[in-house]
C-alpha cells in the first residue's frame, strides 16, 4: 500500500509498505503526470524497503516502463531512485531499469532511503 506521497519542491518521494500493487504504482504515476510540478521535476524516489510483497506481473511492469518512457519525452531530466531491499523487488527494479534504457531518464537502485536522498540531492539543483 502507499504509505506516503510527498513533494519536496518539484520532486516526488513515495514510500510503500506491506503489499504493493500495480494499481497503486499507476495511481502515483497519474498524480505525478497530472501535476504542474512534473515539468520542473529533477528526481523521484520510490521507497520499496518496507514492502513485504510487490504484486506486479511482467506485463504490468512493462506498462509502467512504457508510461514512464513516454513521460520522459515531456521532462527529459528526471532521475529515478528506487530503494529496494528484497531480492525479488530488486530483480523487478533491475528489469524496470532495462525497460528505461534509451529513455531520457536515469534509474538507480539503493539499499536505503538515506542513500537515495543523498544521491538525488547531490545530483539535482534541490
Amino acid at each position: 500500500m502507499i504509505e506516503k506521497i510527498s513533494w519536496v519542491k518539484n520532486n516526488l518521494e513515495v514510500s510503500f509498505c506491506e503489499s504493493c500493487t500495480f494499481s497503486e504504482i499507476k495511481k502515483v504515476n497519474e498524480k505525478v503526470y497530472g501535476d504542474a510540478r512534473f515539468d520542473k521535476m529533477e528526481y523521484q524516489i520510490f521507497d520499496f524497503s518496507r514492502v513485504s510483497e510487490l504484486l506486479l506481473t511482467p506485463k504490468e511492469l512493462k506498462i509502467v516502463g512504457v508510461l514512464d518512457r513516454s513521460a520522459s519525452r515531456w521532462n527529459r531530466n528526471v532521475c529515478i531512485a528506487l530503494v529496494v531491499t528484497m531480492e525479488y523487488v530488486r530483480n523487478l527494479a533491475l528489469e524496470y531499469g532495462k525497460l528505461m534504457e534509451g529513455s531520457n531518464w536515469s534509474v538507480y537502485l539503493f539499499s536505503t532511503y538515506d542513500k537515495a536522498k543523498h544521491f538525488c540531492k547531490n545530483t539535482s539543483g534541490d
